[in-house]
């Protein structure tokens, strides 16, 4: 399973891109989880520290890797994309 057995709760697209929201059945507060991106990656839009496209689902970022929170909203564009947590 591409999204570790999470729900999508979220998609948004950019121009050749698309980032999801999971669902994180351990977090309590609001339901938000991980970020996962995939597609084209000209200028590193998929946040993953490379330019490299990605054909499937990729974890951006979870509650591990942001120190406790979770991220809560995602919105792309045509060469940004952002994530907002819970925490703000």
């Amino acid at each position: 399973d591409r999204f570790r057995g999470a729900r999508v709760n979220l998609i948004a697209c950019g121009r050749d891109y698309t980032c999801a929201v999971t669902e994180d059945v351990l977090i309590c507060r609001g339901g938000g989880g991980a970020l996962y991106a995939w597609g084209n990656n000209p200028e590193g839009v998929l946040g993953l520290h490379d330019e490299l496209d990605r054909h499937c689902p990729t974890l951006v970022a979870d509650v591990e890797t942001l120190g406790g929170s979770s991220v809560a909203l995602v919105a792309c564009g045509v060469a940004h994309s952002a994530a907002v947590t819970e925490d703000g």
